[in-house]
């Protein structure tokens, strides 16, 4: 007789924390009814239902299955879905089913597409968790997944409320989600990798879906240690225990109403709530709290888990100056010994967020810019120590995998009443929160001062919007030479000067002179060995034993090099080693070249390396052939969920077609690494897009592949992408530079200047001015040859007013564009292209001074024909044909605005 207990201790404790994923099937529905009695049909009559309904009482005999998709071919899958939805959509929850929503649950996953559990979830006021359905690959999963107070609900086989959708048709049987995996590829996918790490309570299931068996016997075949499952069904007898129990299965023979009850007695209601996981509640902001109301569980739970809050009674770790010196170690510590050496740009960063008082405004948004490794991190730390131990500010620090929570913010500054600094140690994964923050703050009147750091190369290509927000930015540069004086007195006093130990004193001071190329972090390992600081690494990588954890750290440093964590769901994947035996078997020999810690936006836990800097030096070293490389990026990518934000990024980084075009001059390579983003069930539009760019861009490119590959890239999308079109612009530009006919080319470079006409219309980054700058000097280089060679049918002064008018548009695209984006490097580099044309071509000249003389009030051409002569010393000159321009033109405002530059 099989055991009726309730299931294994140590399942019962992951239930009571919130920890197990919680698998329905069909008897999961069991006792839901409608407000007639309607009962959710068994499998067998929903195929005679489906029979009589749609196939004239014949065919009762067949599976349902094939009844179904016969159904779906007589009545069309729209009427069928809709009956679907008549038959499931009066069901209610039972009373016993308002008990799931009083425990926590890391997830919930069916195979039923009734609302019955939606039912629940509304129905139950002392519910743990608010439900968010997932019925499609995407879904917001990313979004919903960074909110803890929701738990996941996927939806397997679709859901009655999109049964109008069909592009997700409903799945009535297992075997046919083979036929209509479309869509929901990833959800599996999603499962599987939840499924590596935490205990299933399948429920109202007998494991005999084809596809869940798959997933547990491809866990089996991977020898992946997963947890104990458990199994609740009241029909398994003796034989069928025995053969689960080998399965890694704990069994339970009661109904899944019984089982809940059972579970409701047992596990007390106040250790199931998010409060029982707080460590205390006695929280260091108590001294600060000036209203009359205590902190909420959930701002004790993101101080207590995600939000720093640093003040004079913090603890600390003692730390081995060595360790700290060779990047091992990120403990607070640091600060407290003064092992750091203080950085100039910290006492101004200070004075200006947080001593200056007089030009204090609601949101304040400061960035800390500079090379990797160049100290952004400890001097970020530094200031955040400073602020709070010097002058008594309240200063938060964002733990590595926090995530800005604007609720918790808002409860903060209510509690205490004080304006909120914040300290981020890279803002740019954070850049859309950081805007939402700064939106809200301004909005609100909310006091907020938010201090982060970037990267100078990141900080170019993502910032955005984001650069017109903050007050000031600051470069961390080089060392100076007081700083380096500093800096080799703390390695003397601490022993840890290496080999320059009996080096003279100016070669001890050369050592930490600094490049963009060879910055502080690399100066300061290359102290330990007289080889370079890549053979240190590379020794460090060779050295490490098992092989496994050889093999884990060469994963992790793939993904790290792009300054992105690595998942340890996507580890477990791609090497089959779970963080819970990460833990027991390979901490010690990676605990100096790896760390992991929780992630909050994906709900997992994240790898990375000591720094970016030291995992490329890692692959390239480790895969120094093009194709082990792309063996080993293709293995990972097969592997990336995108519906996780990480791996989004990270995905998105290793398909970059310009990077890729760099890394491998065989193309058929990167094709490899291109089929296989395609394979992992990434967006079409995402892979053709950058498999356009690397045709662009490698030497052996072929544009008109490039071409196909972006028109691949639109067919996909059901909206107007701004990056497709413009990377369309640019190819169209390229091929009319290539093409031999007049014709052809005029008709291309329309094209082109219809997506860019329509782009620079609200446009957030420069490249949309950039190229139509670029696509008009196009034609002034060709229309200037063509007069050089007399190839042109028509009069001397005809030809003078076209290169005079491209002249002009070209003038006033790059103003429009500078009047945008200030100080753009490429709108800078743009207009400097355009003064050269001028120098090395006398018939643009010509033309130019002609338009002048005949109408000085024409705005643009004055402006460049003053530049011209800026450009050659002659001051006076432009100066004077500006004023002309403005006695003729006096409300065009472009010579104006140009004044002060000359």
């Amino acid at each position: 007789m099989a055991s009726r207990t309730l299931l294994t201790p140590s399942l019962l404790e992951t239930i009571q924390r919130g920890d197990s994923i919680l698998f329905l099937g069909a008897g999961a529905a069991s006792g839901a009814k409608g407000p007639n009695g309607e009962e959710a049909p068994s499998g067998e009559r929903l195929r005679e239902i489906l029979c009589d309904r749609f196939l004239g009482g014949a065919l009762r005999s067949k599976p349902l299955s094939q009844v179904a998709e016969l159904a779906k071919n007589e009545a069309g899958l729209a009427k069928f879905q809709e009956h679907i939805k008549e038959l499931f959509a009066p069901l209610q929850p039972a009373p016993f089913h308002l008990l799931i929503p009083s425990f926590r649950w890391y997830a919930i996953v069916t195979t039923n597409f009734d609302l019955v559990l939606e039912h629940a979830y509304d129905a139950c006021l002392e519910r743990e968790q608010s439900l968010a359905p997932i019925l499609r690959d995407g879904d917001n999963f990313s979004e919903k997944l960074r909110d803890p107070s929701q738990v996941l609900y996927l939806k397997l086989h679709g859901c009655i409320s999109r049964a109008t959708d069909e592009n997700l048709p409903l799945i009535l049987a297992s075997e046919e989600y083979a036929r209509h995996r479309k869509n929901r590829a990833r959800l599996f996918r999603h499962f599987e990798d939840w499924a590596r790490e935490r205990p299933v309570i399948f429920c109202g299931y007998d494991v005999g879906d084809p596809n869940i068996q798959q997933i547990l016997f491809d866990l089996a075949d991977l020898g992946v240690q997963r947890p104990y499952y458990g199994l609740v069904n009241p029909g398994i007898d003796d034989i069928l225990q025995r053969y689960w129990s080998t399965k890694r299965f704990a069994v339970c023979t009661n109904t899944f109403e019984a089982f809940l009850k059972e579970l409701d007695a047992t596990i007390p209601k106040a250790s199931r709530t998010l409060g029982a996981l707080v460590k205390s509640d006695d929280t260091s902001i108590r001294g600060w709290i000036k209203a009359p109301v205590a902190p909420s569980i959930n701002l004790l739970a993101y101080l207590e888990n995600e939000l720093l809050h640093i003040h004079k009674a913090m603890p600390t770790h003692g730390v081995a100056p060595l360790d700290f010196f060779k990047g091992r170690t990120i403990e607070w510590g640091v600060y407290q010994e003064n092992l750091d050496v203080p950085r100039r740009v910290a006492d101004d960063l200070i004075l200006d967020a947080f001593l200056d008082k007089s030009r204090l405004k609601p949101v304040q948004a400061y960035a800390l810019k500079g090379h990797a490794g160049s100290g952004k991190s400890v001097t970020l730390r530094r200031i955040a120590w400073d602020i709070a131990h010097d002058f008594d500010g309240l200063i938060f620090f964002l733990k590595e995998g926090g995530l800005l929570r604007r609720d918790q913010l808002a409860e903060l500054s209510y509690l205490t009443g004080e304006r909120l600094y914040i300290v981020i140690e890279d803002g740019i994964p954070h850049i859309e929160d950081l805007q939402d923050l700064l939106s809200w703050s301004s909005k609100t009147r909310t006091p907020v001062t938010v201090l982060f750091g970037a990267r100078n190369n990141e900080w170019n290509v993502y910032a955005g919007n984001l650069a017109t927000r903050i007050e000031n930015d600051y470069e961390l540069h080089d060392l100076t030479e007081s700083e380096i004086s500093n800096l080799l007195q703390r390695l003397t006093s601490h022993g840890a000067l290496g080999r320059l130990a009996t080096a003279s004193a100016q070669e001890q001071f050369d050592h930490f002179k600094l490049t963009s190329e060879r910055q502080l972090l690399v100066a300061l390992h290359d102290l330990s060995s007289n080889k370079p600081f890549e053979e240190i690494v590379f020794d460090e990588y060779r050295n490490i034993r098992p092989v496994e954890a050889q093999i884990v750290y060469l994963d992790v440093c793939t993904l790290h090099r792009l300054s992105v964590g690595v998942r340890a769901g996507l580890i477990s994947r791609i090497s089959g080693i779970t963080f819970d035996r990460f833990e027991r078997e390979f901490f010690k020999p990676l605990e100096h070249v790896v760390r992991a810690y929780d992630d909050y936006s994906s709900r997992d836990h994240m790898y990375r390396s000591r720094h970016p800097i030291i995992a490329e030096m890692v692959f390239r070293q480790a895969l120094p052939d093009p194709v082990e490389r792309a063996n080993q990026i293709t293995r990972i990518i097969r592997n990336m969920d995108v519906d996780y934000a990480s791996d989004q990024a990270a995905f998105r980084q290793i398909v970059r077609g310009r990077v890729l075009a760099d890394l491998f001059a065989n193309k058929a390579i990167a094709y490899q690494i291109f089929d296989a983003a395609e394979d992992s069930g990434a967006s079409i539009a995402t892979v053709e897009h950058q498999r356009a760019v690397f045709e662009m861009h490698h030497p052996n490119g072929d544009l008109d592949a490039a071409l196909r590959a972006i028109a691949k890239a639109e067919q996909s999308l059901d909206y107007t992408d701004r990056a497709v079109l413009h990377t369309k612009a640019t190819i169209l530009r390229n091929l009319a530079l290539r093409s031999p006919h007049k014709l052809a080319k005029q008709r291309l470079r329309e094209d082109a200047k219809s997506i860019l006409r329509k782009q620079t219309s609200g446009s957030r980054v420069s490249h949309p001015f950039h190229s139509m700058g670029q696509l008009l000097i196009d034609e002034i280089k060709e229309k200037l040859q063509e007069m050089a060679e007399g190839n042109i049918a028509t009069s001397l002064e005809l030809q003078q007013r076209s290169l005079t008018e491209l002249l002009r548009q070209a003038e006033q695209t790059i103003f429009e564009g500078l009047q945008h984006f200030p100080g753009d490097q490429f709108l800078l580099a743009l207009e400097s292209d355009l003064g050269k044309v001028l120098e090395d071509h006398t018939r643009a000249v010509d033309a130019l001074k002609r338009a002048f003389e005949a109408s000085p009030g024409r705005s643009f051409v004055a402006v460049r024909f003053a530049r011209y002569h800026a450009r050659r010393g002659e001051t006076q000159v432009a100066m004077d044909i500006l004023k002309r321009s403005i006695a003729a033109n006096p409300v065009g405002k472009e010579p104006i605005w140009h004044w002060p530059s000359f």
